[in-house]
């Protein structure tokens, strides 16, 4: 219903860059497996692992400003990406500046804010399961048709997503051994 009955408002891009940044992670769509000992001293390996990709993207161009790759979301992870976004970001204007405005979702909000406020003048939250409100969404999808899609250990497009979308589970069986 929000995405597509509510959606009274278009948004058009920013005209410049550093005027807006959007912040989010993405657990990625290609599988690894790993290997861990578990309480009773036996090697455990599991195949459907998934890292996550934490991005801070500069919608004027779709530029990735930022970004910090780990196995799942934390605050830490966020710091390094918004980090990693304001050394480039001084690598290409030779100063440290802040963007205009910073959009994020809800994740750690609390915890995040004074950096979240450290990093831009303006702090927006975009609103909670409304995955067209932040402009990184429509960067994770591209990157996942036109990258993620094209590898071996691509595992589509999701669990709860269609099943004719998903790839064959024979296959991954036997990329798997």
């Amino acid at each position: 219903f929000r995405n597509e009955k509510t959606m009274q408002i278009k948004r058009v891009r920013p005209t410049a860059a550093f005027l807006m940044w959007s912040l989010d992670g993405w657990d990625v769509e290609l599988l690894y497996q790993q290997t861990a000992t578990d309480r009773k001293g036996h090697n455990v390996t599991t195949y459907s692992n998934r890292l996550t990709f934490e991005v801070v993207l500069d919608p004027c161009c779709d530029y990735p400003i930022g970004y910090a790759i780990g196995t799942h979301e934390t605050p830490d992870l966020i710091a390094a990406a918004l980090r990693d976004a304001a050394r480039h970001g001084r690598e290409l204007t030779g100063q440290m500046l802040k963007a205009y405005q910073l959009q994020c979702d809800h994740y750690a909000i609390k915890a995040m804010t004074e950096r979240y406020e450290a990093i831009s003048k303006h702090l927006t939250s975009a609103r909670v399961k409304n995955a067209k409100a932040k402009p990184v969404e429509r960067y994770f999808g591209y990157l996942n048709n036109e990258y993620c899609k094209r590898c071996n250990n691509w595992s589509g497009y999701g669990i709860t997503s269609d099943p004719k979308k998903q790839p064959n589970s024979e296959a991954l069986n036997m990329l798997r051994h």
